[in-house]
Formats: C-alpha cells, sequence, structure tokens
C-alpha cells in the first residue's frame, strides 16, 4: 500500500495578506507596511485570488462527476492567532468570481491585525458557523462537521476543502493560501497470483466501517494526532456493495486481469496498531479500542481449492484489508491523501489474517467474538446443495433441490436470557442489495439466537446463531466405530469419525455430569431449527409445554414457543418456533403418506425397503443443523459404545467407564480404554405434546438415518444403551418414543469426511 499528498489548490490573495503562508501558520513579515506585525486593528477590504493549483484529472473517479478543483461557495472566518476567539462573524459567500487568467475572486472585509484565517469551500450550508460568536474558538470553528450517510454525500456539487493562513493583513502586499481536500481518496487494485488448480470468483467489493461525518476544517498540525474523529458505534456505516460481475481469477501464475476501484471517504484517523507484518493487519491488531471503527475494504466471494476433497472445495471466502499508509501498522485514512492499494490474493492462506471463512454457508453458525459484526449469505437455503431423493418407499421420493432467496427484511426471532444477551439490540440487519444478514454479538459469548430472513412479513428461512468459545476445529473427539457384520443389519465397516466434544447449542466448553450448560438445544428429526431445554438439572417432567422447566429466552411477538403447526416441511420452515406434535400413529411432525418422501431430510435415506440402515454416507442436506463443515452424523458413528456394536440391556455390555452419573462416559474405541466422551441422559420433548421428559433417566441423539418410519440414533440409560438402531430388543421400554421422528432430542454433530 502506498500514499502520496493530494496536489493543491492555491488561492492568491491580491493586496490583502502579509506573506506567502502554507496550511500551517508562519512568523508574519516585521516589514509590511501599514501597521506591521501588530497591525493597526482597523476594518480593510482584502481581495482574493483563487488559483488552481494542482494536476486536474489525477483523482477523477471513474464515473467522472466528482468536482474535485472547483470553488462554488466559501466561509471566511478570522480569529485570534491562538485560536482563542473570533474577531469577527463568520462571513459567507455564495458565489465566487471566476476571472479568467486566475480562476476565481473573491472581495471581504476583515480585521488588520494578527491573526489566523480559516477558509472552508463548498460546504453549501449557509448555516454550517452562522451559530458561532465572538467568545467561539479555533475547536468550535474545527467541531463543525457534514453528516455523511452516502458517497454522494462527500463529492456532490464540489469536494469541500479548507485552508488556513496565519499573520496579519495589510492592504499592499499579495499571498497564498494553499486549500486542500477534506476527504481522503481510495484507489483499490485487486489481482491474483493463485496456485495451479485454484480460481476466486469475485462477487462483491465494499468500503465498512466509514465515519457518518466530514469535520471542514482541521489544523494540518495536528495530523497525527488520533484518534480522530470522536466516533460512537451509531456514527459509522457501510458503504453500498459493489457487484463485480463475477470476475474470476484463475490459478497457475499472475492474473492478466484486475479490478479497479475508488472511492471517496471522510477522514478516519484511528492510529497506530501492532501488527508484526502485513498477513496480520487486522482488527486484533488494530489500535486498542478502535478496531470498531478502523475503515477497511471487504472482498467477498467464493474460492475453489483444489487441494481439499471433492465435494467440499468451493468456499465461501472474505478478504478484509484494513486502510492506512503501510499494510502493517498504520489504520490512519488522512484527509487531502491519496492512498493507492494493490492487493493481490495469493490463495486461500490460513496464516493470512485478513481472510475469513467462518460463515460459510450453513443453518448454524458458530460465532466467538464479543461485539462483532458477522454477515452471512442470505439468499443460500442451507449449505446449498441438492439431495438427491430416496431409493425407496412411496411414489413421492423427494429431491430437495434448494431455492434462491430474495428476501425483503430481517429480524431476531429469539435469544436465551434477556433481550441483548447474545445478539446487540437493533443490530440485525439486510444489506441493501437484499443479499446479506449482518449482526453484531454481545459484549458476553455464550448462549443461543435464531436470526431469520423475511419477505412479505414471513419467515422464509432462519439460521441458528450458537454464540460459544468452543472450537471444534481444535477440540473433538475421535471415535474408532466397530464392525457391524449380523443378521438383520447392513453390513458396516470400521471408521473414525471426528466428533464434536459437546451436544449442538450447548454452552460449555466441554461435556461432563451435573452441567445443564452441557446439554444443548433439542430437534425434530429432519429440522434446522432448534428447540430450547430445560433451565436447570432435575428429574420433573414439564407439566406445560415450553413452561416450568423451560430455559429463558426473548422472542419476538408472533414467535413464542408453540405446539402444533400443519405437519409440512412449508411449516417447518416459515414456523421455527412451533414445535409441530404428531398425530399420526408413526409419531412423525409429517403425514404418513409425506414420510418415506422425505427419507432424506437430513441426507441418510434408506436405500431399499427394510429396516436396515443406509451403510452409506449419504449427503449434508439443506435442512442440516449443524455448522459449515459439519453433520449430523451417521447411524453407525456409535458402534463402540457398546460391546456387540448393537443394543444392550445390561450395564455390564455397554463400553463405559466406571458408573452412571446422569450420563455415560463411553470409550471411544472398542478396546474399552484410552479416551472417553461423555453424553449426558437429557431427556427428550415428547413427539405429542412436546413436554420435557426423562431428563436424568434416557436421552438420544439423532442420526441422519431414518429407519422404517422412526429414526435412529444413539439411545442411552442406566441400564441399557443401543447405539445403532431403535427396537433391537428393546421394544417394550418407554424411551421408545425416543425415536419417533417428531420427539424433541439433542445433536452432536461429526465432521463431514
Amino acid at each position: 500500500m502506498k500514499h502520496r499528498i493530494r496536489p493543491l489548490l492555491t488561492l492568491l490573495l491580491a493586496g490583502a495578506l502579509g506573506l506567502v503562508s502554507g496550511s500551517c501558520s508562519k512568523d508574519p513579515l516585521a516589514d509590511v507596511p501599514g501597521g506591521g506585525s501588530e497591525g493597526t486593528g482597523r476594518t480593510i477590504t482584502a481581495t482574493f485570488d483563487l488559483t488552481r493549483d494542482f494536476q486536474v484529472g489525477v483523482d477523477v473517479k471513474a464515473d467522472g462527476l466528482e468536482d474535485v478543483t472547483t470553488i462554488k461557495n466559501l466561509w471566511v472566518i478570522q480569529m485570534a492567532q491562538d485560536g482563542s476567539k473570533l474577531l469577527q462573524e463568520p462571513l459567507y459567500f455564495t458565489r465566487v468570481t471566476f476571472v479568467e487568467g486566475r480562476d476565481w475572486q473573491v472581495k471581504f472585509d476583515l480585521l488588520e491585525a494578527p491573526s489566523k484565517v480559516v477558509f472552508v469551500a463548498n460546504t453549501h450550508d449557509a448555516a454550517a458557523y452562522s451559530e458561532l460568536t465572538l467568545a467561539s474558538t479555533e475547536a468550535d470553528v474545527a467541531a463543525v462537521a457534514r453528516e455523511i450517510a452516502t458517497e454522494a454525500d462527500l463529492t456532490y456539487n464540489a469536494v469541500p476543502m479548507c485552508g488556513m493562513w496565519s499573520g496579519t493583513p495589510v492592504i499592499a502586499v499579495p499571498g497564498k493560501v494553499s486549500m486542500s481536500s477534506a476527504a481522503s481518496f481510495v484507489v483499490f487494485n485487486l489481482g491474483a497470483n493463485l496456485p495451479q488448480g485454484d480460481s476466486f470468483e469475485v462477487a462483491t467489493v465494499q468500503v465498512r466501517q466509514v465515519p457518518a461525518k466530514m469535520h471542514y476544517y482541521r489544523d494540518d498540525a495536528g495530523l497525527n494526532v488520533y484518534p480522530y474523529p470522536e466516533l460512537t458505534a451509531d456514527q459509522m456505516f457501510d458503504y453500498p456493495k459493489e457487484l463485480a460481475d463475477n470476475q474470476q481469477f484463475a490459478g497457475g501464475g499472475i492474473s492478466p486481469d484486475k479490478l479497479t476501484f475508488m472511492w471517496y471517504l471522510p477522514e478516519n484517523a484511528r492510529g497506530m496498531g501492532t501488527a508484526s507484518d502485513q498477513f496480520r493487519k487486522t482488527a486484533e491488531t488494530a489500535p486498542a479500542g478502535q478496531a470498531d471503527y478502523c475503515t477497511y475494504v471487504e472482498v467477498y466471494g467464493r474460492y475453489f481449492d483444489a487441494s481439499e476433497p471433492a465435494g467440499k472445495q468451493y468456499l465461501v471466502t472474505t478478504y478484509r484489508l484494513y486502510l492506512g499508509a503501510n499494510n502493517k501498522t498504520d489504520f490512519n485514512l488522512l484527509r487531502n491523501h491519496e492512498y493507492t492499494v494493490n492487493a493481490t490474493l495469493r490463495g486461500r492462506n490460513e496464516v493470512d489474517m485478513r481472510v475469513e471463512s467462518v460463515l460459510n454457508p450453513a443453518n448454524c453458525y458458530m460465532v466467538s467474538e464479543p461485539s462483532h459484526e458477522y454477515t452471512f449469505n442470505a439468499t443460500i437455503q442451507g449449505n446449498g446443495v441438492l439431495t438427491p431423493a430416496p431409493t425407496r418407499g412411496s411414489s413421492m421420493k423427494i429431491t430437495i433441490v434448494p431455492d434462491r432467496m430474495s428476501p425483503d427484511g430481517a429480524m431476531l426471532l429469539w435469544e436465551t436470557g434477556e433481550a441483548g444477551d447474545v445478539i446487540e439490540p437493533g443490530s440485525v440487519k439486510l444489506s441493501d442489495d437484499k443479499r446479506y444478514i449482518s449482526f453484531r454479538t454481545s459484549a458476553t459469548i455464550g448462549g443461543n439466537a435464531v436470526i431469520a430472513a423475511m419477505k412479505n412479513g414471513q419467515v422464509i428461512w432462519s439460521w441458528h446463531i450458537w454464540s460459544t468459545k468452543y472450537d471444534p476445529e481444535t477440540s473433538y473427539d475421535t471415535y474408532v466405530t466397530r464392525t457391524i457384520d449380523k443378521p438383520n443389519y447392513s453390513s458396516i465397516p470400521s471408521r473414525e469419525v471426528r466428533m464434536m466434544k459437546v451436544n449442538l447449542g450447548a454452552t460449555s466448553l466441554t461435556s461432563t455430569p451435573g452441567d445443564i450448560g452441557c446439554y444443548g438445544l433439542y430437534y425434530q428429526w429432519g429440522r434446522k431449527d432448534p428447540f430450547i431445554g430445560r433451565a436447570s438439572i432435575g428429574t420433573a417432567n414439564e407439566s406445560t409445554a415450553f413452561q416450568d422447566q423451560t430455559a429463558k429466552t426473548t422472542n419476538a411477538p408472533g414467535y413464542e414457543w408453540k405446539v402444533g403447526g400443519y405437519p409440512a416441511v412449508a411449516t417447518a420452515i416459515t414456523a421455527p418456533t412451533t414445535f409441530i406434535n404428531s398425530n399420526n400413529s408413526i409419531g412423525d411432525w409429517l403425514t404418513t403418506a409425506q414420510y418415506t418422501g422425505y427419507d432424506n431430510l437430513w441426507g441418510n435415506p434408506h436405500e431399499a425397503m427394510t429396516n436396515n440402515l443406509n451403510p452409506g454416507p449419504g449427503f449434508k442436506s439443506i435442512y442440516d443443523p449443524c455448522p459449515a463443515g459439519w453433520r449430523v452424523p451417521r447411524a453407525d458413528t456409535w458402534t463402540m459404545f457398546t460391546v456387540s456394536g448393537v443394543g444392550v440391556t445390561r450395564p455390564e455390555d455397554i463400553n463405559v467407564t466406571d458408573f452412571w452419573e446422569g450420563g455415560w462416559y463411553f470409550y471411544c474405541t472398542d478396546t474399552g480404554s484410552g479416551p472417553t466422551a461423555f453424553y449426558p441422559a437429557a431427556g427428550t420433548r415428547d413427539w405429542g405434546t412436546g413436554k420435557l421428559y426423562y431428563t436424568l433417566v434416557y436421552g438420544l441423539c439423532w442420526s441422519s438415518s431414518p429407519n422404517n418410519f422412526k429414526a435412529s440414533g444413539v439411545i442411552l440409560g442406566e441400564t441399557m444403551a443401543d447405539p445403532i438402531r431403535p427396537f433391537h430388543g428393546l421394544s417394550g421400554n418407554r424411551f421408545r418414543y425416543f425415536e419417533n421422528r417428531a420427539s424433541g432430542n439433542s445433536v452432536r454433530c461429526a465432521r463431514e469426511e
């Protein structure tokens, strides 16, 4: 990144001023006629010749509409040389006369006394300085600002400029005042030098965290003082996203193409950061307390990583480049400076701290930074991937094809605790182009929320926001499953599975006995949206659904927890806080006619008309509730939890450590030793009533596989465990109802293979 001082516009003060001056003060000449440096204190009439003195066209933006050379109106403010008071009321000129050979000319009266004279051009505001009095100071002059809501507010009808002269005005001697732009100018050149086989498709480029005000005047002597200006969160905004027409950079060397963008920006000097190199110039290394006020350019698009396995090569990627005078520590955009940013994308390098990919499309977004803004694509349903139709069952075999959404609004549907405990109030917003939803986390991390995209007042999709410091990329368990080759079962080989240590939505970082924070949220099989769980650990069943035992949430009006609803996939999408109870004999939230057609809701349907589980990997579907890179596990994931790999009814046949603790510590391999994973008996939300039942008695974690008209998962109790299939020798037990698809049970996510 480089920057240069923009050329200056010069005002020639003919017969008025006693010296030639730049923007900063110089000592007055002692031998000036008419009273010397002390002046006479009389009023004199001065004539100003305003002359351009810079290269026209150097800083003209692509559309050519900005006028950076013209003075169309002018404020003149004469104050004491120390800035302690005004010497006369500010003068405003709505017109400056054009004079051939000297450009513009203006006349006015001022006092012949030691002065600091401030000139402000192109405010187009006759009231800008009208409130100042003779008691006003230079600080009051500098405090006057223009509100900025769009870039056009900076450039419309000539760019604002300012200049300052210091000395004693006299009649006879001409002088000059250098006028400079009150804005900064950024040229952003984007190119690429990607690895062979990789590519990056640019979708949008956007300037973010722009001050919503611009001060007209600032003494150049104070340009090294920061942070400047003083800002609050509500005084920041983003420029609109600029579409890149899907410009694609191909790998294999330096791209011959590049994209160029240009912006005028308000001055924004935040100070010096702490990055050790250009790859670490991020919000984390910004000046202390200034991360949310530093202006940056955000490049958003889709990266194809040839080194990734098939099916996971396309990665939604965001590059953030913080602006300033260098690539490491400077976070300052100064007035009258032009900054040329030459950015070369060299790959999706995780060492490059400017690259952020945490919000790849999914139904759950894990967020870990307090008071931080996150953005996700609101046009994509789930992971945006097609799921093939089931091969068995009725004639209604549904291929799940994602739609491209066009929301017209966004809203927070619910969050745990009180309002503002998870999501900063008022921060959920749909972008101007109606493609992205952004939100800010609260000052404290820990909790859950659901944010929805709206269309004509109705939910068209919603996303779970999981606020947690838990990082499954660095903290996970590795399961080694058993080989299953038994009558009435599909042949299932052993494999390794990387699993999260906690249930989806848990507020704890690990899963341990007696901790309600590890229970997580509850899901009906095949649905993407979570339901809230218990307020505290206890065995009491709930007397009224979502009432006496349920944890506190704050819900938007009209989106309170309820039980009922019409049994259809569309209802599940538009009513994410409605627990769709079952009124049929199969215990599904869908109708009897629908259920086999939707065996693929979580991507791993039956392959034949049997109870055998699907031994194949299946597909992560658009209804999968897990974060990007993770999915609801396959049905064989827990086969090492018993000594046989299938359901058992004796504690000695369960592959666990010492004793029942309201859950089991299961061994992660079939050896009966080594690492363990704790699964709490988190109970269930009943498939017919939605009430919380059986906490500390039984629990189930869903798999992605249906099983006949039920669904499979690992079931656990004090005297039993069934890691692979419902009803295997256990049909007389009350927990058999857990496998009804309308039941609300836990999910623990597995890494996508």
